[in-house]
């Protein structure tokens, strides 16, 4: 969005979307070698799925260059959603002939549904200076889900980190040598 010679703005946006929708027919006549194991020959199955998975991330990056420093600042957005709904139903010792659910004697119904939607934000500051070797990272990201006892409330969580890299002879075998704590 902006890039001068001392500062760059960015926008990012990343998101999709995958979606599916399967429908299973299945029977099992009762003369198959594996049906009357069980006491109940013949079994018709009937199951429809749809699922739904969307994500979207936007991001702000601003980089500033000073004298013998580099400071960059981002915040974010994410948000994610899945929406899954299955429903099954299992029929056994099914009427001769027939291969409806509702034919069978032992008539099982069972759905999964679950619908989950998170929501995070964050923002973050690096100053990377003394010729590239010290690196200072602090920053504090927020979470809610649909997950949590509470749907509405964020969680915060803060975070620091320091690195320091120290540059060796040019003749040995290991370049450079870096320390890190967060």
């Amino acid at each position: 969005a902006l890039e001068t010679e001392r500062s760059s703005l960015q926008f990012l946006f990343n998101g999709g979307v995958d979606y599916f929708d399967q429908k299973n027919t299945l029977f099992f006549p009762p003369e198959l070698q594996f049906e009357p194991v069980d006491g109940e020959p013949g079994s018709s199955l009937l199951s429809n799925s749809d699922n739904l998975n969307l994500n979207l991330d936007g991001n702000a990056v601003h980089a500033f260059r000073g004298a013998g420093y580099t400071a960059t600042t981002s915040a974010g957005i994410q948000y994610a959603r899945r929406n899954l709904d299955v429903s099954r139903i299992v029929s056994k010792n099914l009427i001769a002939g027939q291969q409806n659910v509702n034919a069978g004697t032992n008539v099982q119904v069972r759905q999964n549904r679950q619908l989950v939607n998170n929501l995070g934000f964050y923002v973050q500051e690096e100053v990377l200076t003394l010729d590239d070797r010290l690196l200072l990272t602090a920053g504090v990201r927020a979470d809610q889900s649909s997950l949590n006892a509470d749907a509405s409330k964020l969680f915060w969580y803060p975070k620091a980190a320091a690195s320091y890299r120290f540059n060796l002879a040019p003749s040995a075998t290991v370049s450079a040598f870096k320390v890190r704590a967060a």
